[in-house]
């Protein structure tokens, strides 16, 4: 059997830094990194403004404080990705996938974010106030004093959210699934009036 003396072994440990180390550098030299590898990465508060890291996996990432203002995130793995505080302002999000990450206090405002998976992910405090969110999934996400003043919520899953601790006011929600979901008395009004899909296990509660 072949074995590894130990400085091939060492040289193994250290090729996913390296892979990382290669990929920032590309980021900073040409702001692009397409279907790059940053799994399990540490890329706390770094600025990530104006790049383009399309079909990248930074699922099981630490991405706190970063900033990915005016980016392009298509179809991107944040999976299980610990990215409190991050900021995704006026970025391009389509197809991304969140799942299970931790985004408390994260920012996407005016973001263009069509079909993001947001299954089970932490979202409270987040600010998504303008953004555009048709399509995407929040089943089982915590959405605990979310702000989506003015986002556009068309065919969204809300199904069993409980959105009383969030903030609708001016949202859209055409074609939006509420069923089994908690709102108040006039966010019910409005969702009614865009045509949600909401049935008799959707709550509308006085406030």
């Amino acid at each position: 059997m072949k074995r590894f003396s130990i400085f091939s072994f060492a040289a193994l440990l250290a090729l996913p830094n390296l892979i990382y180390a290669d990929s920032l550098e590309l980021l900073k030299e040409t702001k692009e990194c397409i279907d790059c590898d940053f799994n399990g990465a540490d890329l706390t508060e770094l600025d990530l403004q104006d790049i383009d890291i399309t079909g990248s996996d930074l699922s099981l990432s630490t991405l706190s404080n970063s900033d990915f203002t005016n980016s392009v995130i298509r179809k991107v793995k944040f999976i299980e990705a610990d990215a409190d505080g991050v900021i995704l302002d006026k970025a391009l999000m389509y197809m991304t996938n969140w799942s299970g990450a931790n985004l408390e206090g994260a920012s996407f405002i005016q973001s263009d974010a069509k079909g993001v998976n947001f299954e089970n992910a932490n979202l409270k405090d987040a600010n998504m106030s303008g953004a555009r969110l048709w399509a995407s999934n929040f089943q089982g996400a915590n959405l605990e004093n979310v702000n989506f003043t003015n986002a556009h919520l068309g065919q969204v899953n809300f199904i069993g959210a409980d959105l009383t601790n969030t903030i609708l006011e001016g949202a859209i929600f055409w074609g939006a699934k509420l069923q089994g979901a908690k709102l108040f008395k006039k966010d019910c009004e409005n969702a009614k009036k865009d045509d949600a899909l909401m049935d008799e296990t959707t709550q509308c509660i006085e406030q």
